[in-house]
């Protein structure tokens, strides 16, 4: 969101993201969002600087990691689109799967041995991953796609 407001306000501003994110969702939002670049935290120190000055200099950046999880994207697009739920690792679909079912963060924390918090973070991934707002629209989600019955 700080992305795309900064964009807006002051497009000549130049933004990288410096993230551990390396999930497609993740690349396409910064990049709808108006980021000219998008690294991982890993980066070395030399990677860092010629980001900066490509950037500077008006041009697009993106770290081989990055470059290759697009790619990977894109190759898979097709399957994706046709089924969304390929769009979610293993875990986010059982913490789907959980959640559709009427557990609470609690007691799906306490299942697969996770944290609550880590509950909640996971929730919040499955629902900017599917564009949905809320638990309800998450268990129709399930339900339509056959993740529940």
């Amino acid at each position: 969101d700080a992305t795309k407001e900064i964009h807006k306000n002051f497009p000549e501003i130049k933004i990288i993201a410096l993230t551990m994110m390396n999930e497609s969702i993740y690349i396409k939002k910064m990049l709808e969002a108006g980021a000219s670049g998008y690294i991982l935290k890993t980066v070395d120190k030399e990677e860092l600087i010629r980001v900066i000055n490509k950037v500077a200099a008006g041009e697009k950046y993106f770290s081989a990691e990055v470059t290759a999880q697009l790619m990977n994207n894109f190759s898979d697009r097709s399957s994706s689109q046709n089924n969304p739920v390929d769009i979610l690792t293993k875990r986010e679909k059982e913490i789907l799967i959980l959640i559709a079912q009427g557990l609470t963060d609690k007691e799906i924390a306490e299942k697969v041995f996770l944290s609550p918090q880590t509950i909640i973070t996971h929730r919040k991934n499955i629902l900017s991953k599917l564009s949905l707002k809320n638990k309800v629209e998450l268990t129709r989600f399930a339900f339509d796609n056959k993740l529940i019955s």
